[in-house]
C-alpha cells in the first residue's frame, strides 16, 4: 500500500527509513529535512492517510541507531508498569492522550496489550474523534469487551451517530465503526436504520472500497 509513497521519495532523492507505517527522514541541514516531511505529507494525504503531527520532531541525530529509528520507544520497565496498577495506568494513558504530553507508542502499546479490564473504554470514547490516529487500536480494545451490555450502548451511542455524517474525511474510520457494531450485533440485534444505511452505502458507486469493505 506504501510502495507508491516509497517510489515517489526516491524519485525526489529524499533519503529516509521506513518501518511498516513508521518513516524516518534523513538530512543534512534541519531545511532538507523539512522539505522532505512536506513531500511526504502531501503524499500520505493523497492516499487518504492521516499524517500523525503529535509525533513529528525534527532532531540531531547523535548516533546512527537514533539516525535510522532504531532506539526503543517503550522501555521494558514502563511496560511492566502498564500491567501492575490500574489507577496509575488510567493516569497515564489520560495523560499520554494530552497534546502536551502525547505519546503514540505508549498508547498503542497499552491498546494492543492490556486487556486485564475495560478501565479505558470510557476513555476511549470521550477522545474517539480527537484522535483519529488511533482509531485501529481504539477498535481493538473496545472489541476485547463488546460483550459487555453497558459497553456495548455506549459504544452504539457515542459511535453510531459519527456513520451518518457526510463530512468525516477518512473513510478508513467509518470502515472500523462498522466491524465493531458487526460484533456488537452478535450480541444485540441493531436497529434496521443501520441495515438501511448499509444498503445505501453499497449500492452507491461513489462509496470507496475500503468503507464498502467495513460495510459488508
Amino acid at each position: 500500500f506504501l510502495l507508491s509513497i516509497d517510489e515517489k521519495l526516491v524519485e525526489h532523492g529524499i533519503i529516509y527509513s521506513r518501518y511498516v507505517d513508521d518513516i524516518v527522514i534523513q538530512g543534512k541541514t534541519r531545511n532538507e529535512v523539512l522539505q522532505g516531511i512536506v513531500i511526504l505529507e502531501t503524499l500520505c494525504k493523497e492516499k487518504g492517510l492521516i499524517p500523525q503531527s503529535s509525533k513529528f520532531s525534527v532532531f540531531e541525530a547523535d548516533s546512527i541507531e537514533s539516525a535510522i529509528g532504531k532506539t526503543p520507544s517503550l522501555t521494558t520497565e514502563i511496560k511492566k508498569a502498564i500491567f501492575s496498577d490500574e489507577k496509575e495506568l488510567l493516569k497515564k494513558f489520560k495523560e499520554s492522550l494530552d497534546k502536551d504530553t502525547y505519546n503514540s507508542s505508549f498508547l498503542r502499546y497499552t491498546l494492543k496489550t492490556y486487556s486485564e479490564s475495560s478501565c479505558l473504554v470510557d476513555v476511549i470514547l470521550e477522545n474517539f474523534e480527537n484522535n483519529y490516529e488511533l482509531v485501529e487500536e481504539f477498535i481493538i480494545y473496545l472489541s476485547k469487551f463488546i460483550a459487555d451490555n453497558d459497553i456495548q450502548i455506549k459504544c452504539r451511542q457515542k459511535l453510531g451517530p459519527l456513520l451518518y455524517r457526510t463530512n468525516n474525511p477518512y473513510d478508513f474510520v467509518q470502515c472500523q465503526i462498522w466491524i465493531l457494531l458487526e460484533k456488537i450485533n452478535q450480541y444485540y440485534l441493531l436497529p434496521s436504520n443501520y441495515t438501511d444505511l448499509a444498503i445505501k452505502l453499497l449500492n452507491n458507486r461513489k462509496t470507496s472500497f475500503s468503507l464498502k469493505y467495513g460495510v459488508f
